[in-house]
């Protein structure tokens, strides 16, 4: 997935759950809890603070690891049928302009088959330990 995306290894992943229980919201900082009530089910990735025994693929080599709870449901019963927690990046090649349409998702990017073209904007990444929004 990284090589057909041209992803640099230390941009990390993003993963994506389906429910709050798949992360122990409980055992992160006062900000992070905060970030999730505010944010989450939705399109915002939020910056948590990763295990130490998690992978640099995911985290890029960084002390964070990007999470999202999304709010449509064909992405939650997706995640909720194949087990979730799933490990994600945007349908474009990076650097180029998100696809948001079937066609427009290059040549060799797993994605899911939806009916009609996506909708909204793209989603934006926030630090809650910085207050800072990435996108």
């Amino acid at each position: 997935m990284l090589e057909v995306k041209q992803r640099s290894l230390k941009k990390g992943l993003i993963v994506l759950i389906s429910q709050l229980s798949q992360l122990s919201p409980e055992s992160l900082p006062e900000e992070c809890q905060s970030a999730i009530s505010a944010y989450w089910p939705g399109a915002v990735t939020i910056l948590l603070p990763a295990l130490p025994s998690l992978p640099s693929i995911l985290t890029g080599g960084l002390s964070t690891i990007a999470v999202r709870f999304p709010s449509c449901p064909y992405m939650l019963e997706y995640l909720e049928t194949h087990g979730g927690p799933l490990c994600s990046t945007s349908l474009n090649i990076s650097g180029e302009p998100p696809a948001i349409a079937m066609e427009q998702i290059p040549k060799g990017v797993p994605a899911l088959t939806l009916p009609t073209p996506l909708s909204g904007s793209v989603s934006r990444i926030f630090n809650p330990v910085a207050n800072s929004w990435l996108r």
